[in-house]
């Protein structure tokens, strides 16, 4: 019985395994600069294993993003999905093939200012075609807001010359 005991708790006394790697995967930049009026977010839908995979043409639609002050559990701004949407064209996505995709949120975060934030960012859509519905595990990172630049007064520079008379 102390054999078994022993044995359980080496290999993690009953606790569930690590699901395994999904087929694809979000590639995201840990750290995500925003300045002036962009505020995109980019990342990558990558297949991760040795076979192709079907799946609906990755779209900016299907991202989730939320943008949290750097501490604290209250969501700033962000993109939901479009879950109810139909699925669109499938596409073959080939082994270690990476598909782009590039999130506008100007219109969400705008008004965001300056400071630091982190963020956590996911991926669903339904299936298309015979292929599986995605939901990709979530990732996380850091928005940092840059202060705007002020403007120059050119106004201000003078001509060079003496002073006007």
């Amino acid at each position: 019985a102390a054999a078994l005991a022993l044995d359980a708790c080496a290999s993690g006394g009953g606790r569930r395994p690590e699901p395994p790697e999904p087929a694809l995967r979000i590639w995201a930049p840990g750290v995500v600069h925003w300045s002036g009026g962009r505020r995109e977010v980019a990342l990558a839908i990558e297949n991760g294993t040795e076979r192709t995979v079907k799946v609906e043409a990755p779209d900016p639609r299907r991202v989730r993003i939320a943008i949290f002050p750097d501490a604290g559990p209250d969501r700033v701004c962000g993109h939901e999905p479009d879950a109810g949407d139909a699925p669109g064209d499938p596409v073959s996505v080939a082994p270690g093939e990476a598909v782009a995709v590039r999130v506008d949120l100007a219109g969400a975060c705008g008004q965001l200012p300056p400071g630091e934030y982190r963020y956590e960012l996911g991926y669903e859509a339904p299936p298309a075609g015979k292929g599986p519905a995605v939901r990709l595990r979530t990732r996380h990172g850091h928005v940092v807001v840059e202060p705007a630049r002020p403007a120059l007064d050119r106004g201000s520079l003078g001509s060079g010359g003496g002073s006007p008379r």
